[in-house]
């Protein structure tokens, strides 16, 4: 009997536990959102933040006067207008998230017409602050009603929510009070307000904030564990996330296709001519550009004791690869650093990109967009050069060496001056069967939009090529470029 009693009081605490767990966002948000943006563990994160070289910069005794005279100015201007104005104390929420800090973007209906927009959404975990939560909503809804605010109250899935009837115009009003218009703006009519609804509400632990009560009552369902269709069950976002998005304490996706689809066809149905009759319609420079073949944007950041990273990914099906993404996909090659980068490196990367098929693609995307855009190319090509070899081909001498390598890397300032560290040693190398031949090329290319002639020396039998100077160049901001090749890559920079 007592180990009945036992194994009912752990079952009980478990399911009690289980239900005041709040989904992952991507279980929480519906299956037609188009933007997400979130932090799984905002605790979490505040840690990572507060331990990277940015808030250690900050917190430096060294910044203590920029700091204090910074943040007493971004108070007074900024955060004491808005919390007048919204009714709303900003550090009577400071510490409440504890789980997931998200914000989303749902199509909700939308194509792309004014009667219908998108719906967003708010979502904050407050974890064990559940309590504090409620008694600033409570505080909140009071103000709200005292400053003469127009609010009501109603249920969305029998939860109380207070919605604040508000206004574009009204929201205007408020930033203009916080950031005025300049006075050549100051005589300028209004645009007529529109009709906004801001729906605030607490469901345990969790915060909602939106402008639909449709996609709130959605995020409620899966809240509650209904079977409804949610993000993760969108197949191109279950991959994004399995590749990149675990354990990661910030993360961003978007589903492009919808805006592609949308912003295309009103391009289409548009009667408009533009302006310029050599300018094509926008869904022409969509479908050129390879646009058209994009899925999905994410990207995720991670930090680790070695340093932050990122990671960015565009979801375009290979077959779907056209335009810029077909110019920019790498060849599967070697990517490791070469033996002759040095080991005291700050910053490396290297890109294994066919350059002549890179070429070969810009100047079809160009002859998509525009055959004039294309033709223009063309003749710079074919005229670079004319006026001292009449035979000269630079689209031959320059595409014909370029190779499939391109490099960068860069070193430790030399000295801890302002200018060194703005703009340290770097070296960008360009990978080349004949580095002569693509230097001369450049030169040839180069000579003629130039002002000057470029300076020549030779160096350890090599030549080295540099630009002219700028007359507007700003003092200080670095040397000219110079070029030379060796080794079987071109090397620019400007040290």
């Amino acid at each position: 009997m007592k180990h009945s009693l036992v194994l009912t009081a752990i079952i009980l605490t478990l399911a009690v536990k289980a239900k005041s767990e709040i989904p992952a966002p991507e279980q929480l948000l519906p299956n037609d959102t188009l933007v997400l943006i979130t932090a799984p563990d905002a605790a979490k994160y505040r840690a990572i933040v507060k331990e990277s070289p940015q808030s250690q910069l900050w917190n430096d005794p060294a910044m203590k006067a920029f700091k204090d005279k910074f943040v007493t100015k971004f108070k007074s201007d900024l955060v004491a207008p808005l919390e007048k104005e919204l009714g709303v104390k900003f550090s009577d929420y400071e510490g409440l998230a504890q789980g997931q800090v998200t914000f989303a973007v749902v199509q909700n209906g939308w194509e792309g017409k004014t009667n219908a927009l998108p719906g967003w959404i708010l979502l904050i975990d407050t974890k064990d602050k559940s309590g504090a939560l409620k008694t600033n909503l409570a505080n909140l809804k009071k103000k709200w009603v005292e400053a003469g605010k127009q609010i009501k109250t109603e249920k969305i899935r029998e939860i109380d929510f207070a919605t604040l009837i508000t206004s574009t115009g009204d929201i205007s009003d408020i930033a203009e009070k916080i950031f005025p218009r300049n006075k050549a703006n100051a005589d300028e009519p209004k645009a007529a307000g529109q009709k906004l609804e801001i729906f605030v509400g607490q469901s345990g632990s969790l915060l909602l904030v939106g402008n639909s009560a449709k996609v709130i009552e959605k995020v409620l369902a899966h809240q509650a564990g209904a079977i409804a269709p949610s993000l993760m069950e969108v197949a191109p976002y279950e991959a994004n996330h399995n590749a990149m998005f675990r354990d990661a304490p910030v993360y961003f996706w978007v589903n492009v296709k919808p805006f592609v689809e949308i912003f295309t066809r009103q391009s289409a149905d548009s009667e408009k001519t533009p302006a310029n009759p050599l300018m094509p319609k926008p869904d022409k420079i969509i479908s050129a550009l390879g646009l058209s073949g994009l899925k999905t944007l994410a990207l995720s950041y991670r930090s680790a004791t070695e340093g932050a990273s990122m990671q960015l990914s565009l979801g375009v099906p290979e077959a779907n690869r056209t335009g810029i993404f077909k110019i920019l996909t790498a060849e599967k090659l070697e990517s490791a650093p070469p033996s002759f980068v040095p080991i005291d490196v700050t910053k490396f990367w290297r890109w294994r990109l066919s350059l002549p098929k890179a070429w070969a693609g810009l100047e079809n995307m160009l002859t998509g967009i525009s055959p004039s855009f294309g033709g223009v190319l063309q003749l710079v090509m074919d005229s670079a050069g004319k006026d001292k070899d009449p035979n000269y081909d630079l689209k031959k001498e320059l595409v014909g060496n370029f190779g499939d390598d391109v490099i960068s890397y860069q070193r430790k300032p030399t000295n801890p001056s302002l200018a060194e560290v703005s703009a340290p040693p770097s070296l960008f190398l360009i990978g080349s069967p004949n580095a002569e031949k693509l230097a001369s090329a450049i030169k040839t290319g180069m000579s003629a939009l130039l002002p000057a002639p470029m300076e020549e020396r030779d160096f350890l039998g090599r030549k080295i090529y540099k630009l002219p100077s700028a007359p507007s160049a700003a003092k200080g901001a670095g040397g000219n470029l110079s070029f030379a090749p060796g080794g079987g890559y071109l090397a620019l920079s400007t040290d």
